[in-house]
């Protein structure tokens, strides 16, 4: 039984319980040993194997890739599909799934590397009139809406798109899938200095609201 908690961080349980419910040793895999399958798919040659993967399998492209190396080898694969924040994040704040553009991330800057591409593709929806979901950085320690905030309006003040202003809308959310999720929508000035929970958290900056999406925003996240 293998696993990776590269592309989401496992959260509302641990390792440990897993282990206890599947009466299974847990491998946790690196990000590279899940991109090369080797490990896997060697394992999979000789017997039945299960990998764990926070969300659904298949929105990772690792995965898919995974599953095509698997089939060329002749090895049965069988998905458990699961929810994904690309469908929960929608579903939590209850803006409209099909008015999503595309997604991207915020990693945090460090001396020599800070990207601003997430900025661009969230001009880019905007534009179009869709809402940008923006994964925060997972890497080193879990990111907050708060630091994605105030990373967007540094950015702001440099390429003034009007993307992230002080009197934008955005929605943050923390938990999403838990028992006690957190769904705050208002403007960034607002927001800043707001708790948003426990993390892991995601943000979302609407394009323009459909009026349903505006009364929902208000009605369950404070707008």
């Amino acid at each position: 039984m293998f696993a990776e908690f590269y592309t989401s961080r496992l959260s509302g349980t641990t390792l440990e319980k897993l282990e206890g419910v599947l009466e299974k040793k847990i491998t946790v895999l690196s990000r590279s040993e899940v991109e090369s399958g080797d490990v896997i798919l060697k394992a999979a040659e000789t017997g039945k194997t299960g990998f764990l993967v926070p969300g659904d399998p298949l929105i990772s492209t690792t995965h898919i890739a995974l599953r095509i190396d698997a089939k060329q080898r002749g090895i049965e694969t069988r998905v458990v599909h699961n929810t994904s924040i690309n469908s929960a994040a929608p579903g939590l704040s209850g803006l409209f799934n099909y008015k999503f553009g595309a997604s991207s991330s915020i990693p945090f800057p460090s001396e020599g590397y800070r990207p601003d591409s997430f900025y661009h593709v969230a001009s880019e929806n905007k534009k179009r009139g869709l809402h940008t979901l923006l994964f925060l950085d997972i890497k080193d320690r879990l990111m907050t809406v708060n630091e994605a905030l105030k990373i967007l309006l540094d950015i702001e003040r440099d390429k003034g798109l009007n993307v992230a202003r002080n009197d934008s809308i955005v929605v943050g959310l923390g938990c999403v899938g838990s028992e006690t999720p957190v769904f705050i929508a208002g403007r960034i000035n607002d927001l800043i200095s707001r708790d948003f929970g426990p993390v892991p958290h995601v943000l979302i900056m609407p394009g323009e609201l459909h009026f349903m999406e505006e009364e929902y925003l208000k009605e369950f996240g404070g707008l």
